[in-house]
């Protein structure tokens, strides 16, 4: 979970958007030979008639340099804490997350 709610998948048609956006002034010969598909494949998936695969997604973000789950999710990203053990230590560190999670959300809160 984020720190604004539950993460959501992205629709095939939001997945092209993005990929979309990404790619603009790309050729989609270039795309294509990149993914390793045919250059009438990636007009369908940009066009919504095909969606793209999960192998397709995960070479995209690579090559846009960004994790994946940002085409698969409407909100990615949020924040993991692991830490064994109940010491003093691991209950600093875990305030100390707190603190900049809360300190995020007030700034986003101020730029919106």
């Amino acid at each position: 979970m984020s720190a604004r709610g539950a993460h959501r998948a992205r629709t095939d048609a939001e997945i092209a958007e993005v990929i979309r956006t990404l790619f603009t002034g790309r050729p989609q010969k270039e795309v294509a030979a990149r993914l390793d598909v045919d250059q009438s494949a990636v007009s369908r998936a940009l066009a919504g008639k095909r969606a793209f695969n999960l192998q397709e997604v995960a070479q995209i973000a690579d090559w846009a340099g960004m994790p994946a789950d940002e085409l698969l999710f409407a909100q990615p990203g949020g924040v993991a804490f692991r830490c064994e053990g109940a010491d003093a230590q691991c209950e600093v560190a875990a305030q100390q997350c707190r603190d900049v999670v809360k300190d995020l959300l007030a700034f986003r809160a101020v730029a919106e």
